[in-house]
């Protein structure tokens, strides 16, 4: 299955109010589900959501984020006993690999939108991420 082909499935799906997605071609399976607390409907037509401050985003610093394509697991190295693809400081170049995300027993190599400077790792190795979530903050360079 075509990587391209799901991120657009992911694009659509999250600009839409479908909460779940399923696609079969031959062997292959892809099941998507939106994560149902960021999905608010009211209950009826007179109702008007309110702001709820529990639920409400920390603040986030200023700078570029490189952010995750796909749901799946994070892993900051190629393998459990090799160093990380990149570190806090390291200067990174546009399509250089940062991180790998599992999906389906699939690996999927994370490359860099931009060129800059790793100033944050945001999740650890090992950690679920969803699509569109900030993996690193990065001064761009």
């Amino acid at each position: 299955m075509d990587i391209e082909k799901i991120i657009r499935i992911m694009d659509r799906m999250e600009n839409s109010s479908i909460m779940s997605f399923q696609l079969k071609e031959g062997e292959d399976e892809i099941i998507l589900s939106k994560n149902k607390e960021q999905a608010a409907v009211p209950s009826s037509p007179q109702t008007q959501p309110t702001e709820n401050p529990a639920r409400k985003e920390p603040e986030t610093p200023s700078g570029d984020y490189l952010k995750s394509p796909m749901i799946g697991t994070f892993y900051a190295a190629p393998a459990p006993d090799a160093d990380p693809f990149v570190n806090v400081g390291d200067v990174i170049g546009k399509e250089q690999v940062v991180c790998i995300i599992e999906a389906m027993k699939m690996m999927t190599e994370i490359k860099a939108e931009m060129p800059g400077v790793i100033e944050e790792m945001l999740v650890a190795n090992g950690e679920k991420v969803e699509f569109g979530q900030p993996l690193f903050r990065l001064k761009r360079g």
